[in-house]
């Protein structure tokens, strides 16, 4: 698709697969609205000028792709598969505001699958029954979640972490190191921590967690000997199985 001077891209959708290419180099702005995919497979493509990817569902299966200028990803879902990398450092911030009664997910699934947010400081949810950010590291899989000293101590909202290393207990990790504490939100589902099966949350900093679930279970592990204080809450389940924690 030769479009050489094509800036900017509003509710739509951008597919690159199975060889096909496509003129990206020049795009600074693109906005997916409902349903918008945003794909690549196969082969990377130059996105060196894109700032913006808003209100897309991201789906990079396979390679690894740069972002060296996106700074905005507000209200998108992003999903790796395949052995795919991203590493998106412009990112300081995250806004989850569209009132569209559907979840947003940060996935990496498999084994080599990682996206990295290291700067990323806030994290900021609309309060609303049918909103729910899940991170989510499975089948081998990392998201990495503010590892920069810029990160945030704390943060907000419906967010669920979740690590699942599958049927094969695959090291699939949740990585949220400079968390200090967490409040969530109760809309009629469980936020909080999740670990089974291989999985690990890691969250040494950690100390105070309110209205909030914690699962561990079928092999699952996460930091838990510096938590100070823990409030579940409505729906608030406090879950141990198989394995002591600290």
């Amino acid at each position: 698709v030769s479009v050489a001077n094509l800036t900017t891209v509003s509710r739509s959708a951008l597919e690159l697969k199975s060889g096909g290419t496509m003129d990206t180099a020049q795009l600074v702005s693109f906005g997916g609205g409902f349903f918008g995919d945003f794909t690549i497979l196969d082969q990377p493509a130059d996105f060196t000028n894109l700032e913006s990817l808003s209100s897309a569902e991201v789906r990079i299966t396979g390679l690894t792709q740069p972002f060296p200028k996106l700074s905005n990803i507000d209200d998108s879902s992003w999903y790796l598969d395949g052995g795919a990398t991203v590493t998106l450092d412009a990112v300081q911030q995250y806004a989850y505001t569209s009132i569209d009664n559907s979840d947003r997910y940060f996935r990496a699934d498999g084994v080599g699958s990682v996206l990295s947010l290291p700067n990323l400081s806030t994290i900021s949810i609309i309060n609303d029954f049918s909103n729910e950010l899940f991170v989510q590291a499975l089948n081998g899989g990392l998201v990495s979640i503010g590892d920069s000293s810029s990160a945030a101590t704390s943060t907000s909202g419906a967010i669920r972490f979740i690590a699942d290393g599958g049927g094969s207990n695959l090291s699939s990790r949740v990585e949220v190191p400079k968390l200090e504490s967490y409040e969530g939100y109760q809309n009629g589902t469980a936020p909080g921590f999740y670990a089974q099966r291989g999985g690990h949350v890691s969250v040494a900093n950690l100390t105070t967690v309110s209205r909030s679930a914690l699962e561990l279970k079928s092999g699952g592990t996460m930091d838990t000997a510096q938590l100070v204080s823990f409030g579940g809450g409505f729906f608030g389940d406090f879950t141990i199985l198989d394995q002591p924690a600290d």
